[in-house]
């Protein structure tokens, strides 16, 4: 809840050779007051030394593009590398365009500084990628299956079966793979999935591409699963949700969602 105990865990991650994702976890500001609040959050955590890459929502600012661009200028500015987050399906069209945009002007040929999400849960989420590492130069990945299928499944966007978007996530994984090597592409390939992991590290096994293919995880998950990324020599991220409680509640009732097993360590 505070920049300090914030620092405190990224740098306890550091010795374990985990790096973080700072994810402020307020969503949806439909204020001045709340979005220039979030606004001045995200200047302090550009102030931060230890922090590498910092998650966006862009709903958080209201979706107004000044602002946003102000805040990815300022973070980019210290170094911070900017991870756009998805979001639900009616927010998609407004995600993407700002997201093309940022990433036309701030990723070049020498530094990925953007990363855009791609949702394999969605019925379009693999060809929007396919189509994307065709299209866009310069291309920041962020791969995941997704978080918003309780607010989102009767958009009838949405794969309605797990094998579906189990099925997606590794024809994601396989594409991305296919043209990692050649092209001015960086990865992170977001799951909890054994099998997924278990292709990663075959992947990187065969090919060294450390410097372009990431790991990352929700902080709390899959801890003997991140032991064996770290063995292999990918490296490897957790995701640090930070912020005040009150506004944490829609992110952790989602992931209980997502990970309902979750109870069980709760309830031990």
């Amino acid at each position: 809840e505070t920049i300090k105990s914030l620092e405190s865990k990224i740098v306890q991650l550091q010795k374990q050779n985990i790096s973080s994702i700072v994810d402020y976890i307020k969503e949806s500001s439909d204020t001045s007051s709340s979005i220039n609040n979030c606004i001045l959050q995200h200047i302090k955590l550009s102030q931060s030394p230890n922090i590498e890459y910092v998650a966006l929502k862009l709903s958080s600012f209201g979706f107004r593009e000044n602002k946003i661009d102000y805040v990815v200028n300022t973070l980019i500015q210290k170094e911070k590398k900017v991870m756009i987050d998805a979001e639900e399906v009616d927010k998609h069209d407004q995600i993407n365009e700002i997201t093309y945009n940022l990433i036309k002007k701030y990723n070049t040929n020498q530094d990925i500084n953007i990363f855009k999400t791609y949702q394999m849960y969605r019925k379009d989420g693999y060809n929007t990628l396919k189509n994307d590492i065709n299209k866009v130069e310069n291309l920041g990945i962020k791969l995941v299956r997704g978080a918003y299928y309780k607010q989102d499944y009767m958009s009838n966007k949405l794969f309605m079966h797990k094998d579906e978007t189990d099925l997606a996530y590794s024809n994601a994984m396989s594409r991305i793979f296919s043209i990692i090597k050649y092209a001015n592409i960086n990865a992170f390939i977001c799951t909890h999935n054994y099998y997924d992991n278990t292709k990663l590290i075959d992947f990187n096994n065969n090919n060294n591409l450390t410097s372009k293919l990431f790991h990352a995880s929700l902080y709390g998950f899959i801890d003997k699963d991140t032991q064996r990324i770290i063995k292999s020599g990918i490296p490897v991220f957790k995701y640090l949700p930070y912020g005040n409680f009150d506004d944490s509640i829609p992110y952790l009732t989602r992931r209980l969602y997502e990970n309902p097993k979750i109870l069980y360590y709760l309830l031990k």
